[in-house]
């Protein structure tokens, strides 16, 4: 099934699965992970998204390995629907609503409750996250100023005219 959260293509197989870890954390230690990870991304300093979930009264019966695919699974969701976001400005579809977030969460596997409370905490951090997904792109494309590339000729691999493009960056 294709959902408009990850721009009308398929789930991953890894998110299915995490999110069955997910479906068993409460919809508020859900909210609180989500408030952390959308925290993280908006924040220029490394910090570790996962330390919400160590932290005292966020006691879950999850691996470390489980706790990774969560706060993984978390973060592909909320880039992803703040990809489909900033592009619904530029192409004029329309906006991801949070209730349109919220049912296809829920026809993910993650209970009712929990894909609301995951909305209702985008909902808030969302124009923030658009503004954060134009600078990264746009940070993206000024790192090709950086490239130096050159083309070598060399007779022994092709003769005349054929070159290999050596690309450095730094």
């Amino acid at each position: 099934m294709r959902f408009a959260i990850f721009a009308g293509s398929f789930a991953p197989d890894w998110l299915i699965v995490s999110i069955e870890h997910l479906s068993t954390l409460t919809s508020l230690r859900l909210k609180l992970l989500t408030k952390a990870i959308c925290a993280h991304l908006l924040t220029t300093t490394p910090s570790n998204s996962g330390s919400v979930m160590e932290s005292p009264g966020f006691n879950s019966e999850l691996s470390p390995s489980e706790v990774k695919g969560c706060v993984a699974a978390l973060t592909f969701i909320t880039v992803s629907a703040t990809r489909v976001l900033s592009s619904s400005f530029s192409d004029g579809s329309p906006p991801l609503s949070q209730t349109v977030i919220a049912a296809e969460l829920h026809q993910l596997g993650l209970p009712q409750e929990s894909a609301e409370g995951f909305s209702k905490i985008y909902d808030e951090f969302s124009s923030r996250l658009v503004q954060w997904n134009l600078e990264v792109m746009c940070r993206g494309a000024n790192r090709m100023d950086d490239v130096k590339w050159r083309v070598v000729y060399d007779a022994a691999v092709g003769g005349y005219g054929e070159g290999v493009v050596k690309a450095e960056t730094g």
